[in-house]
């Protein structure tokens, strides 16, 4: 299988799953890579996976790059194979209450939900902060994401008993 450059690094999670297509003896397998050195490619993929979330998601590669030089952001990226079909951003910060992260932007293409990729992508940025000493992950999801809420519970999330509020400029 080649790879571009900035993938050849030991992948963190497989998930191995038949397709519709296969027979029980073959096996599809998808990888979470960390994408560290972006292209216009992964631009690109990362914007048609965004525009589900959002409508107004765009970005540059410039300032993707830009963005992933601040050793506190992490990208990771679910790959079939060469394929991007899923992403999610992990930002770890400081407060005063202590070392946290941010989970942001997780989203598996609509044609491989259901088969374990949000959950594999959730579960290595859970790790990665883990690592960091980061003794809190949080994040928002979307009511009417349901899939995603369902499987955010299943993996033992709490729901904050909070408000969100967002001001934009």
């Amino acid at each position: 299988m080649f790879l571009p450059e900035q993938y050849l690094h030991k992948p963190v999670f497989f998930l191995t799953f038949p397709t519709k297509y296969q027979k029980n003896c073959n096996i599809k397998m998808m990888e979470i890579k960390e994408i560290t050195h972006p292209n216009e490619q992964d631009c690109q993929n990362l914007q048609i996976l965004l525009a589900t979330l959002s409508e107004s998601c765009s970005f540059s590669i410039e300032s993707l790059t830009q963005m992933l030089q601040n050793k506190n952001n992490r990208l990771y990226g679910l790959y079939d194979q060469d394929q991007l079909v899923g992403c999610c951003c992990l930002g770890i910060y400081h407060s005063l209450t202590g070392k946290k992260a941010c989970l942001e932007d997780v989203v598996v293409r609509t044609d491989y939900q259901g088969k374990g990729g949000g959950r594999m992508l959730v579960s290595h940025a859970t790790e990665e902060a883990k690592k960091e000493g980061v003794k809190q992950m949080l994040f928002t999801s979307k009511p009417s994401r349901v899939r995603a809420n369902h499987l955010y519970q299943n993996m033992n999330f709490e729901k904050k008993d909070t408000n969100v509020y967002i001001k934009k400029w």
